[in-house]
């Protein structure tokens, strides 16, 4: 696993991803895969929802040829996988072990629910499934659904909104095991639109037959093409030169069913409070993180001292209090664990 823009991508190809779907339908967890392209990743940067429901799929996949290059300027080799060749092999998974599928169809998309039913029928025949048509703002799935007990939901809203959707319903019904955005996949099954040629798709010029195709996807295959290259060209070589390696501390304790969390304040402006943060300085974090809790607390103590006291938000009914929490020498503490 690696990320690009701060996204999560894992390092899977399509019969490993796979394995691990039939993997997710053998157990009781919800799992949920997400296929990610430029356009989804540059999207996130704007979302903070939509960024943390990324980083939290179980897998991610690149499906955009920017991504795959992206991964190998971070020395990542990958192979991108689609969602459109994902499907198939979902649904012969599903015929095989008799899995039940619900698909949560856009209403006003290009394949009606007649398109997928007749596509489905005739392709799977003995697969369980049924389609729903559901606006595009709706927030959660019916009580009453048009199958009983589904396990795979496949929703093609398009992004963010079907991850998002996703994300929220999860786990209802509790019999969903594993669920995956499709964005305009089922359209190219259902023959609705056309697929660039393979030779295209091989050399990484989707978005060229795009263009020529639907011209009025312009503005989006801009950002995906141009917008994205320069952002992450610019995060690989400009912003490791301008930004100092940072780390940034989080301590809490849970009482009485209430969390503490400690801030402190700058010397030079009392109104202003943070997480204890400071540079790395080529350390590692854990000891960066020791260093910069150490010089938080040195507001009242000293580096010599057995205990030190820090100040703490308790957040309780949404109204803020001060507290005062009590810690071991935190630069004698081996224990200390940080993260960026």
């Amino acid at each position: 696993m690696f990320k690009i823009l701060g996204v999560k991508i894992d390092s899977l190809n399509r019969s490993e991803a796979l394995t691990k779907i039939e993997d997710w339908l053998k157990n009781d967890k919800f799992n949920f895969l997400v296929t990610l392209n430029p356009e989804i990743v540059l999207a996130a940067r704007n979302d903070e929802e939509y960024f943390y429901i990324l980083n939290k799929a179980n897998i991610a996949l690149a499906d955009g040829f920017g991504l795959k290059l992206a991964a190998g300027l971070l020395g990542q080799k990958i192979k991108r996988t689609t969602g459109a060749d994902l499907l198939p092999e979902i649904f012969k998974l599903a015929e095989t072990k008799a899995y039940k599928i619900l698909i949560a169809n856009r209403r006003d998309g290009l394949s009606t629910k007649a398109d997928l039913e007749n596509y489905l029928s005739l392709n799977y025949p003995k697969l369980k499934f049924a389609t729903l048509d559901l606006a595009l703002d709706t927030l959660s799935l019916p009580a009453s659904l048009p199958i009983n007990n589904p396990e795979i939901l496949i929703v093609d809203f398009g992004a963010p909104f079907q991850e998002k959707f996703i994300f929220h319903n999860g786990q209802n019904p509790a019999s969903l095991k594993f669920a995956i955005g499709i964005g305009g996949g089922l359209d190219f099954l259902s023959g609705k639109t056309k697929r660039a040629p393979k030779f295209l798709r091989a050399l990484g010029l989707e978005w060229f037959w795009r263009l020529i195709k639907y011209p009025r996807r312009a503005k989006r295959i801009y950002n995906a093409v141009i917008k994205f290259s320069l952002k992450f060209l610019k995060s690989r070589f400009i912003e490791p030169l301008t930004y100092r390696p940072n780390v940034a501390c989080l301590l809490y304790r849970q009482i009485n069913n209430q969390y503490q969390i400690l801030l402190v304040r700058r010397s030079e402006d009392v109104n202003h409070w943070q997480l204890p943060q400071g540079g790395t300085d080529g350390e590692k974090l854990a000891i960066a993180a020791a260093r910069a809790l150490s010089r938080a607390s040195l507001a009242d103590c000293s580096r010599s001292s057995t205990s030190c006291r820090g100040t703490a938000t308790s957040r309780t009914s949404g109204t803020a209090s001060i507290a005062a929490i009590t810690w071991p020498p935190i630069l004698r503490n081996r224990s200390t664990r940080a993260d960026r």
